[in-house]
């Protein structure tokens, strides 16, 4: 590979976007930037802990069309930045997604409704997942425009402690500087 290599962009189509990378092969890597290849539909994310063996100095991560991101067992340390825009995944997903970055300050999310996946986190679920898994979080910058009724089509039970609790207001996300 290429050790060097500090930006990558690359599309990709429905699994296994990075199966080839060996752990560390792309130490200076810091931003990554994905696209899918299809019209419909959108990436599954399973492999986004290979990635990020691959290159631990990873900050930002960019994703266009996500539907899926697979359960990923280690913490993601240096990954501060998400953006995932016009995407559809689960509260399971952004659960995942939450845990595994302890670093997180900015989440940028697009819904990108039926055309990319038929999950959607709901609005109330992702402001009590943010108060549990994002405490550092600064920025928020939320598009649900092209997904009106997210409220009815997240179908993850969870597996929170927390899950039936009201969700809090965005009060609870204290160091909050930016909401969009």
């Amino acid at each position: 590979m290429c050790p060097n290599v500090e930006k990558f962009s690359t599309n990709i189509g429905y699994f296994h976007a990075f199966d080839l990378l060996q752990p560390t092969t792309l130490p200076h890597l810091k931003d990554v930037y994905i696209t899918h290849t299809d019209t419909e539909m959108g990436t599954h994310l399973d492999a986004l802990e290979e990635s990020y063996l691959a290159a631990p100095s990873m900050e930002t991560f960019t994703s266009h069309m996500t539907n899926s991101i697979g359960g990923t067992i280690l913490p993601l340390g240096n990954l501060r930045h998400i953006c995932l825009t016009w995407s559809s995944i689960s509260g399971g997903c952004l659960r995942t997604l939450l845990k595994s970055c302890p670093q997180l300050e900015s989440l940028e999310y697009e819904a990108g409704g039926p055309f990319v996946g038929f999950d959607q986190f709901s609005i109330a679920r992702m402001i009590k997942l943010l108060s549990l898994y994002a405490p550092r979080l600064k920025r928020l910058d939320l598009d649900f425009q092209d997904d009106p009724e997210s409220e009815d089509l997240d179908d993850d039970e969870g597996d929170d402690e927390h899950d039936f609790e009201p969700a809090p207001g965005f009060a609870s996300l204290s160091h909050l500087e930016t909401l969009v």
